[in-house]
């Protein structure tokens, strides 16, 4: 029985790893990999290995690093190294010496199998090299070329078969005692032409390795098969020729290689047609190369009209004029990819869609940019459906606000009735002279006033939480909004005797929102801090940008939040405060979700309370928006 290939893969990728081994298992390899360069020395120590694929960068050493260590444990082994570009120096630099092959990243486990395979045959045939080596210095000579996976044919002087491998029996079909004794040609099919330039070459010939050539053999069921030959001489102990042996490849093994990844391709592009999504790729130019059906369905551009053109056509001129495309563009450079994030596209029809897309970077052969590939899901129903749920549920509390209101407002206008029954009884009081009280009737204006005021503010709130929502979004600096409620409250966080400090990074990216409601929900929470500290404390409010939103921190020093009402804070009606609504949080906690950002708090009883904004950004940096004015 053959001896199975042993194959190391050392490199960092799992997928790629279990990926190369499925292929390996069909092929009867023996296969393994190692995550590490670490875990694969530790594997070359413990096990035999016929080809090692090694990562120049692994997570805890160079490449490298392990190839000097095949050097010394399997200096037999055939290397193949994985180069990206800025190593492909140091590889070049050993190939022929310690290194067999090499491949530029990335590269694919069937690309790595193709060159497995390559090198395989290549080893082996090295391997029987044996010019300068007596064939007596090799006693077990017989058993390796038995078992190789590689043709295996010994000719003497005369062209008479001497040796016949097993590979041999099974791909030419002929059984080894048949064909021993016989001549080679007997297994040549007829020449072509009286062509015989090759078949000269099987004659035994001098000390030196004859080139390769392709030549077809014909099998015992009448096929002929085209076959790699690589004649090499074997010397006796003084160097004189005493055999030929032809070791031969069987090309069918490529080509059947080439059909998977050929049908492995087709797989993955009727995958990818097929898909639901609109999935295409954009050039470095951000012209479309590759258009999908599902991007036929979500836009309505068939193929032929959508590859040539720039991708500027899928945009809103609203989105064009800010200058998303540019940004991701920039973004997806630097980072490699941008996931799922939400935006809005137009179809050829000219209607606006709401969609969810993840943008990658495509590299070409050097590692290099070379364009955009695109996965688009139309989600213009899902938002539709869950504005039609949060309607549902507005509608749902409006029993509560209902009852909730009318508590609100009957109290207030009954001291409204009540100060205005004791103003008319002043005027009724007035004297001969036609004085009256007007300190008292002054105070009582005021009383009515305020009453007033806070029915104002309470109908405002109410208003702002049911209102539906309008696409009315803009680019907005969250630190000009911070400063416009600082400088609001300011005369109040004086009068409390707070120590109020801002920490605002410098040209943080905008925020594409409803200015607003963004600006009401900051407010509502700074306010509460500010109320959280009648007596006086500390008030730090912070911003920074993150990879792909901005944080936004108000920290307090009041008194904290009960822990028993910790998850009822942000619910519609709950309140702590005498004349609060319980709308304020859960306003803000509705504005924030709705502009798909977190809102969540740090609790601290007794010590106050940090409330946390992430708000995603799209836009660019504060600084090239203000270059562009």
């Amino acid at each position: 029985m053959t001896a199975p290939l042993q194959v190391l893969l050392v490199k960092a990728n799992q997928h790629l790893g279990e990926e190369l081994g499925a292929i390996a298992s069909r092929r009867g390899w023996d296969f393994s990999f190692a995550l590490s360069g670490a875990a694969g020395i530790e594997n070359l120590r413990q096990n035999p290995a016929d080809i090692i694929v090694i990562d120049t960068i692994l997570p805890d050493m160079n490449g490298f690093s392990v190839l000097a260590s095949v050097c010394e444990h399997r200096p037999d082994a055939a290397v193949i190294m994985v180069s990206a570009s800025e190593t492909i120096a140091d590889t070049l630099d050993h190939l022929d010496r310690t290194v067999t092959d090499y491949l530029i990243k990335p590269v694919t486990a069937s690309e790595l199998a193709v060159a497995i395979n390559k090198t395989a045959l290549k080893h082996n045939l090295d391997r029987l090299c044996m010019v300068e080596t007596p064939l007596s210095a090799a006693p077990d000579a017989e058993q390796v070329l038995e078992h190789l996976n590689t043709i295996i044919i010994g000719i003497d002087g005369s062209g008479l078969i001497t040796s016949f491998n097993k590979c041999a029996e099974t791909t030419s079909g002929y059984s080894r005692e048949k064909m021993l004794g016989q001549p080679f040609e007997k297994l040549l099919p007829p020449p072509e032409g009286g062509k015989t330039e090759h078949r000269d070459l099987l004659r035994l010939g001098g000390s030196q390795n004859l080139p390769e050539f392709t030549l077809p053999i014909r099998c015992a069921d009448g096929t002929d098969i085209s076959i790699l030959w690589r004649p090499t001489p074997f010397l006796s102990r003084d160097g004189n020729p005493l055999l030929q042996v032809m070791i031969g490849w069987d090309g069918r093994s490529h080509h059947s290689l080439a059909g998977e990844i050929a049908r492995q391709s087709r797989y993955i592009a009727d995958i990818i047609d097929n898909a639901p999504e609109a999935i295409f790729t954009t050039d470095t130019n951000d012209i479309i190369e590759t258009w999908n059906k599902g991007a036929e369905t979500v836009f309505g551009f068939s193929r032929a009209e959508a590859i040539g053109k720039p991708a500027s056509i899928l945009y809103p001129p609203r989105l064009i004029k800010l200058g998303e495309h540019r940004f991701f563009r920039k973004k997806i450079i630097e980072e490699g990819t941008v996931k799922e994030f939400e935006s809005s596209r137009v179809t050829r029809q000219g209607r606006t869609i709401l969609v969810e897309m993840t943008l990658s970077a495509l590299k070409n052969e050097s590692g290099e940019f070379a364009g955009i590939l695109t996965i688009l899901r139309d989600i213009t129903e899902k938002k539709n459906v869950e504005n039609a749920l949060l309607r549902s549920q507005k509608l749902s509390t409006v029993g509560q606000m209902a009852a909730h209101l009318a508590h609100q407002v009957r109290n207030p206008l009954n001291s409204v009735i009540l100060n205005l029954d004791l103003i008319r009884d002043e005027l009724n009081e007035y004297d001969a002279e036609g004085r009256m009280n007007i300190e008292e009737a002054a105070r009582l204006l005021d009383a009515i006033q305020r009453e007033i005021t806070g029915l104002t503010e309470v109908t405002n709130e109410y208003l702002e939480f049911t209102k539906t929502y309008e696409d009315k979004d803009e680019s907005v600096s969250i630190n000009r909004v911070i400063a416009e409620i600082m400088h609001f409250y300011e005369m109040e966080i004086s009068a409390r005797a707070i120590r109020a400090t801002t920490h605002l990074e410098d040209n943080i990216p905008l925020v594409l929102c409803n200015r607003h409601r963004i600006k009401q929900a900051l407010l509502n929470v700074i306010k509460n801090s500010i109320d959280a500290m009648p007596k006086g404390g500390r008030l730090e409010i912070i911003t920074r940008s993150s990879k792909d939103h901005v944080l936004v921190a108000v920290r307090d020093t009041g008194g904290g939040i009960d822990p028993e009402s910790e998850g009822e804070i942000c619910h519609p009606f709950f309140t702590t405060k005498p004349d609060g609504t319980g709308l304020g949080l859960a306003f803000t906690l509705q504005v924030v979700q709705h502009h798909h950002g977190k809102f969540h708090f740090d609790n601290r009883p007794g010590d106050g309370v940090t409330f946390f904004f992430e708000l995603p950004f799209t836009q660019v940096p504060m600084e090239e928006k203000e270059t562009r004015k």
